[in-house]
C-alpha cells in the first residue's frame, strides 16, 4: 500500500498494474479517439500487433523510468499492461458497455455532486465551453461563469425560468424519528353505500311474466328430467356450491341466491305449482 501511495503522490490519480516481483507500472487509459484508432488498426491487421502494443505502452505509461526499461523487460509485461489499458479505455462487449453506462449514471446522480454536474451543463448551454473546460475552472471562475449563464438564459427565456437556487434535501430518517412522516391511511370502504350507489345507477328492470302461449313445452323440462332420470337437483346444487364457486362468488352467494329465487317465481311458475301439489299429496 505504501508503494501505491508513493505512485499516487508522484503521478496523481492513475491506474497501476502490479506484478509479483514488485514492479509497479502506472498508466492512464487511452482517449476515446485513440481507442477507436487503435481498434481499427488492429482489425485491419496492417500493423504488427507487437508494434501497436509498444505504441500504446509509450503513450499511456506515466513513469519514465519504466519506459526506459522497455527493451530489457521480461516477456509478457508490456502485453499485460497494454491488455489492462485496453480493458479500461473502451467497451469490451455489449453487456460490459451497459454496465459501465449504469455506473456512470450512478456517479452522475450521486448526492453531493449531482448539482455541480447539472450546473456545468447550464454553463455549456449558455456558452460554447466543453464540459472538460468547465471542470478545469477554479471555483471562483466557475461561479462567475454560472452567474453569466443564468443571466443570459433568463433574458432569452431558455432552459431557466427563475434564478438558480440549490435546495437542501430533507433528512427523511430524521423526520421519521421526529414522527413527522405519516404513513398513508388506507381508505375505509363502506360496502352498503357502494351497493346503494350501484343500485341507483342500474335500476332493476321490471320483469314481464312469461306468456303461456309462448312456451314450447307442455311439461317443464326440469320435471321431465327428474321423472325420467331421477336427478336430485338439490344435491347437484349443493355440490356445485361447494366445488364450483370461487371465493368472491361464495361471498356473494346470498345476494345471488335471492336474485335467482326472485327470477324463478316467474320463469318456473308451472314447476313450482307442480311441486306444491306434490307436497300436498
Amino acid at each position: 500500500m505504501q508503494q501505491l501511495f508513493e505512485v499516487r503522490k508522484e503521478h496523481g490519480g492513475v491506474y497501476v498494474t502490479v506484478f509479483e516481483d514488485g514492479l509497479l507500472v502506472p498508466w492512464k487509459p487511452l482517449s476515446l479517439g485513440d481507442y477507436i484508432k487503435y481498434t481499427q488498426d488492429s482489425n485491419r491487421g496492417l500493423i504488427p500487433h507487437a508494434q501497436l502494443e509498444d505504441e500504446i505502452f509509450v503513450k499511456c505509461v506515466q513513469d519514465d523510468s519504466v519506459l526506459r526499461q522497455m527493451s530489457f523487460m521480461k516477456a509478457g509485461i508490456i502485453a499485460t499492461v497494454v491488455s489492462n489499458i485496453w480493458q479500461f479505455s473502451g467497451p469490451t462487449g455489449v453487456n460490459e458497455f451497459n454496465d459501465d453506462l449504469e455506473a456512470a449514471r450512478h456517479i452522475l446522480l450521486t448526492d453531493g455532486v449531482r448539482a455541480l454536474h447539472e450546473l456545468v451543463q447550464i454553463i455549456t448551454i449558455a456558452f460554447p465551453y466543453k464540459p472538460e473546460e468547465v471542470y478545469e475552472m477554479p471555483y471562483e471562475t466557475f461561479l462567475f461563469r454560472l452567474a453569466q449563464s443564468e443571466k443570459k438564459l433568463l433574458e432569452l427565456g431558455l432552459f431557466l425560468k427563475e434564478p438558480i437556487s440549490l435546495q437542501v434535501p430533507e433528512d427523511k430518517d430524521k423526520r421519521r424519528k421526529l414522527g413527522k412522516i405519516e404513513q398513508p391511511k388506507k381508505p375505509v370502504i363502506d360496502a352498503k353505500r357502494l351497493w346503494d350507489q350501484q343500485q341507483a345507477k342500474s335500476p332493476a328492470q321490471e320483469k314481464q311474466p312469461v306468456k303461456t302461449e309462448e312456451k314450447w313445452w307442455k311439461t317443464s323440462p326440469v320435471l321431465e328430467a327428474t321423472k325420467e332420470h331421477g336427478i336430485d337437483f338439490t344435491t347437484e346444487a349443493a355440490e356445485q356450491e361447494v366445488f364450483g364457486l370461487t371465493g368472491h362468488e361464495k361471498a356473494d352467494a346470498d345476494i345471488d341466491r335471492a336474485s335467482l329465487v326472485d327470477d324463478a317465481q316467474w320463469i318456473y311458475a308451472d314447476l313450482l305449482k307442480e311441486l306444491a301439489n306434490r307436497k300436498k299429496r
